[in-house]
């Protein structure tokens, strides 16, 4: 009779179908009777070696036939990356069903790949340390007042522009370009005209400028404005938003000449 189950112990033989009258080995038997055999998991240990870190609390340290999949959780270590678990000499990121030996994991650690950021006059950004393939996943994107971010370059001379697909194998900086950012000056002469060259684009960095003058015939010209009625004299430095403005008019009133009589005759 079979007395061997892979990961399973072999607990002895019964008479009944729950198992719960053992055979007497010793008792005498009827001419004919069926016997169940009772099993019992194995327990196996899991071992693992770590030349530095510290392991996860929870990575169990045994497991049986009927474990089902473990997921293994990775080791740390101060300023190091934790590579991964290593079973005969092949990496595992989870232990497959059905344990029936003792097994034996590996932890390995490398130095990190880290990313830092100059931004250049953005924000700062948090180095980062890459992925075991190589690639960032989560590229920051810096914000700049008066500026529109041009992406992430390989030098500071901005001729080496970074992928997003770039595989990282050493720490390196990054270095943020910038371009300025146009605004512009929407005007709405309300069928009147500009009595000198209006300045209808600017930057962060543009002088304060007046805004223009403008001319329509028969009104007089009270100034520009914006949706909210809001008068707008000048367009001062470091201003970042565009400007819709409107021109307002007054009608003039008609001139009145009064003429009299002298009273004489010719």
């Amino acid at each position: 009779m079979e007395k061997d189950r892979t990961g399973y112990q072999f607990e002895g033989w019964y008479i009944d179908e729950n198992l719960t009258k053992r055979l007497n080995p010793g008792g005498k038997l009827p001419g004919h009777v069926e016997l169940y055999p009772k099993w019992t998991t194995r327990s196996f240990p899991i071992y693992y070696e770590l030349e530095e870190g510290i392991n996860s609390p929870y990575n169990p340290h045994e497991g049986t036939v009927e474990s089902g999949i473990i997921k293994l959780y990775p080791a740390t270590a101060k300023d190091r990356q934790f590579i991964g678990w290593f079973l005969k000499g092949k990496r595992v990121e989870y232990l497959e069903n059905g344990i029936h030996e003792p097994i034996h994991l590996v932890g390995k650690f490398q130095d990190p790949v880290i990313v830092s950021f100059e931004s250049n006059g953005g924000a700062r950004m948090k180095d980062q340390i890459v992925g075991l393939d190589g690639h960032m996943t989560n590229w920051p994107k810096p914000l700049r007042v008066g500026y529109t971010f041009e992406g992430w370059y390989l030098d500071s001379d901005f001729k080496h522009q970074c992928q997003a697909d770039h595989v990282f194998l050493c720490s390196c900086s990054l270095y943020a370009k910038w371009e300025l950012t146009f605004f512009e000056v929407r005007y709405d002469l309300d069928e009147g005209m500009f009595e000198e060259e209006p300045m209808e684009r600017f930057t962060c960095l543009t002088p304060t400028f007046l805004l223009p003058k403008a001319y329509k015939e028969g009104y007089d010209f009270q100034g520009w404005f914006d949706e909210r009625g809001n008068q707008h004299l000048m367009v001062r430095k470091g201003s970042i938003n565009h400007r819709k403005l409107k021109a307002r008019w007054l009608k003039q009133s008609p001139v009145l000449f009064k003429v009299e009589s002298s009273g004489k005759k010719d």
